[in-house]
């Protein structure tokens, strides 16, 4: 299996002419019927390989951790921040494979997070350690992206500053949780912004640069959409129309971003809560054993057609922006 960035490669390096290429993305995407920018491709598998390697990957640093958290809890995050990066030397660097090297580069940030938790626990204040982990954990990502350039680790970047921000705010009892809900919606706009400036720089989505920017959305969506809801105080709606209408429009909004943008990480991330309030409302109106399956029937319907008919969709609703914004979206048919 090829990815794009494989192609790029082949053309930079005379394998390919670059007409050549451009011939065959068109050809796939006449017999698909849509375009490849529309699919939200990135590389993820390459066979079963990446699972194999990643099984032992894990088994390997999970155990050598807890060997290490014998000795001391510090030595624990140290240990597997060393070996993720060493293992990433050869799985990241030189085989260049998807799958582990995402795991590798969670591991390794992850595990510098956890480090800075654990020295300074009982040492410093919640703010205070969340600030500074967020601080090592983005930095150590930064270094790790320069060595191996894993279209996931940006995305860990702005997760590292924006969780261990909530996360300290959380544990700060000063601060209630509609301010928490703000900054974390104030920071999931950040990250989408972000997002955009990635995909804005490869409107084709044939580079690496597009890979970057999937992971972003990813990041982005929860921010933004938990922060919604809970500023909507879903869980504690009535079981009404009134509730359900504005659940409704706020997932319409949303989509609407989505279908903007070509990225579906918000549409799936605000899903639970629509299935949720949707859920109620039909038990209040008699649909008690089978409330979750009738709300379920009907979003999955809608997603499906909406799927078939995304190309189409998108194309109208670009149409009805001017065309120095539109100019600057992702392409489409």
């Amino acid at each position: 299996m090829y990815s794009e960035d494989d192609l790029n490669q082949a053309v930079k390096h005379g394998v390919f002419k670059q007409a050549d290429v451009t011939r065959f993305r068109h050809f796939i995407e006449d017999s698909r019927q849509g375009k490849l920018v529309d699919e939200e491709q990135f590389k993820f598998i390459t066979g079963f390989n990446d699972i194999f390697v990643v099984i032992a990957c894990m088994l390997f640093v999970s155990c050598s951790a807890f060997l290490a958290g014998v000795v001391s809890d510090t030595l624990s995050p140290l240990i597997t921040m060393i070996i993720s990066w060493g293992l990433a030397e050869y799985f990241s660097r030189v085989k260049k494979m998807s799958l582990p090297s995402i795991v590798l580069v969670i591991l390794f940030i992850a595990s510098s997070v956890s480090l800075v938790f654990t020295v300074l626990d009982d040492v410093a204040s919640p703010i205070t350690i969340a600030a500074s982990a967020g601080v090592f954990g983005a930095l150590m990502a930064y270094v790790h992206w320069r060595r191996f350039g894993v279209p996931i680790t940006l995305a860990c970047v702005v997760a590292s500053f924006a969780y261990t921000i909530i996360a300290g705010l959380i544990g700060d009892n000063r601060i209630d949780d509609v301010t928490t809900a703000y900054i974390a919606l104030g920071l999931g706009v950040v990250v989408l912004s972000l997002a955009v400036f990635w995909d804005i720089s490869d409107k084709q989505r044939t580079t690496k640069r597009s890979d970057v920017a999937f992971w972003l959305h990813l990041a982005a969506a929860p921010l933004i959409v938990h922060s919604i809801f809970s500023l909507l105080d879903v869980f504690n709606l009535d079981a009404s129309f009134s509730a359900a209408s504005i659940v409704l429009v706020v997932y319409v909004g949303l989509a609407l971003v989505s279908i903007t943008l070509d990225r579906r990480a918000l549409m799936v991330s605000s899903l639970f809560y629509v299935l949720y309030v949707y859920t109620n409302v039909f038990s209040e109106f008699g649909f008690v054993s089978s409330a979750f399956a009738v709300s379920g029937v009907i979003a999955g319907l809608s997603l499906i057609l909406l799927s078939a008919f995304w190309s189409p969709v998108r194309t109208g609703l670009l149409n009805v922006y001017p065309s120095t914004l539109r100019n600057k979206l992702p392409v489409t048919q």
